[in-house]
């Protein structure tokens, strides 16, 4: 008979005390039910044989509890797992992924003691069964990174006996963690006691003053690894989330995507066969890098991104990693949404390209403004504003030879593109921040220089749309 002996690490409530779960991590984490009612620290032992991995976790009836565990003790035995599973990553890991991209590859290796310390935490919340909330953009950038971290969760649970049913994902239509989301994080934490804080990642965010008072008040609550490749504004208070990694901090830019960001980190977790993920993440985020001949990667960022619009045509209501997982990993099912996609979203590209506005800038540029509601009046609910206004503006930008801006206004969103050829004169994140600024209109505004959006009351979309042209150039 072999013994366990580990040390009480969480405990998640259930409604009948008696089907409570424990996770006690000794030189291995397990997970177990218990007659006994126990506490945090408590150390316990029993015969391993009667751990099982199926679900639910298994009643151990026959168990002793032989003394109490420090906070240190506990830290150490979850230090440990951390130190195991991130072990073996070094550059030849990184290499199989970014081969084709070495300036990614290079800020990538800047990064390298950033991503292992978030990993090391990552699984050390893991292996302590405190809860673990991933929160992914919806859109194919942040989809893909969040695909990459439960590629890697899974493949790294047999090997050090996680329990992964404590992440749980959720899809954010926003890009800010506002009031709102913390309240959700923490009402899901207070099912659970732990000698660990609860973690919360969250993927291609964007960096936004609506975050501002929830990173503040997160800080006794639970720990944040906050992945991004937005331009952080001047005030964003990076310094306050304990593990945040963002290109623009080692050398690099937003063409470092997030979901490929998100996927290097999950190779740091376990190697997972990322790359097809993460060169579908720079052609969806239209990244500098992207290979746009790699018919695969073109094909993935756009069924993606379908997925991820909530689009009524897909007939699905869950969208976690594990669905874009099964239908990504079916032939059949991933033929027909592909298809299905595509034939959606030229049929919206071709009425864009028809009601679409037309202007020519003091400074020479073609600027193209479309009201989003033809598209919408079609009621299939993809593509979304935002995603169509960069294939919208790639359109226009063949046609045009460059020069070329677009903005998209549905409702109180207003999202603008341009392109790389006159950012150098004119940065569209620039004038949303002038905007804000400016007037009291612009609720909320973001993005990239390249990419950029802006949230108004819906009553004053008009005035807005007004200041923003004029600040582009064009004369009315």
């Amino acid at each position: 008979m072999t013994t366990f002996r580990g040390a009480i690490c969480s405990i998640r409530s259930m409604p009948d005390p008696r089907d409570n779960i424990y996770a006690a991590v000794g030189d291995k984490s397990v997970y177990f039910r218990s007659p006994v009612l126990l506490s945090i620290g408590e150390k316990v032992e029993f015969d391993e044989e009667l751990v099982s991995k199926d679900s639910p976790p298994p009643l151990i009836e026959a168990l002793s509890v032989v003394g109490n565990a420090s906070d240190g003790e506990i830290g150490s035995l979850l230090d440990a797992i951390g130190e195991r599973a991130t072990s073996g990553w070094d550059e030849t890991v990184l290499k199989k992924i970014l081969g084709r991209h070495p300036e990614i590859m290079s800020c990538a290796m800047r990064m390298k003691d950033a991503l292992i310390g978030c990993a090391k935490i990552f699984v050390r919340t893991l292996a302590s069964g405190a809860p673990i909330v991933v929160r992914f953009h919806n859109d194919g950038d942040g989809s893909t990174g969040a695909i990459s971290i439960y590629n890697a969760v899974n493949l790294l649970q047999p090997e050090l006996s996680l329990n992964t049913r404590g992440v749980i994902w959720k899809m954010q239509r926003g890009i800010a963690y506002d009031g709102e989301s913390l309240y959700d994080d923490v009402t899901h934490f207070s099912q659970y006691k732990s000698a660990v804080k609860p973690l919360v990642v969250i993927i291609d965010f964007g960096t936004s003053p609506e975050s501002e008072a929830s990173i503040a008040d997160s800080e006794n609550k639970c720990d944040l690894i906050w992945l991004d490749h937005h331009p952080p504004y001047d005030g964003f208070p990076s310094g306050r989330i304990k593990f945040y990694v963002n290109p623009w901090d080692f050398g690099g830019n937003s063409d470092f995507t997030a979901g490929a960001l998100a996927s290097v980190f999950a190779t740091v977790l376990h190697e997972c066969g990322a790359e097809a993920l993460m060169e579908a993440s720079l052609v969806s985020d239209y990244s500098a890098y992207a290979d746009y001949g790699d018919t695969k990667a073109q094909g993935m960022a756009l069924v993606l991104d379908f997925l991820t619009s909530g689009s009524k045509a897909h007939g699905i209501s869950v969208m976690t990693p594990k669905t874009f997982s099964d239908i990504l990993g079916n032939p059949k099912r991933y033929a027909e949404t592909l298809f299905c996609a595509r034939n959606m979203l030229d049929e919206a590209l071709e009425i864009g390209a028809k009601k679409a506005k037309r202007y020519r800038s003091n400074a020479g540029f073609n600027i193209h403004v479309l009201d989003f509601s033809y598209i919408a009046e079609v009621g299939k609910g993809y593509p979304l504003p935002g995603r169509f206004s960069s294939r919208l503006q790639s359109a226009f930008e063949n046609a045009n030879g460059g020069k070329t801006i677009t903005v998209v206004y549905y409702g109180n969103y207003i999202s603008i593109r341009e392109s790389e050829d006159i950012t150098s004169v004119l940065k569209i994140l620039d004038i949303v921040n002038t905007l804000k600024a400016a007037t009291p209109y612009v609720e909320s505004g973001g993005g990239h220089n390249e990419a950029a959006s802006m949230r108004v009351p819906k009553q004053h979309t008009a005035y807005v749309m007004k200041l923003l042209l004029k600040h582009l150039g064009v004369e009315q």
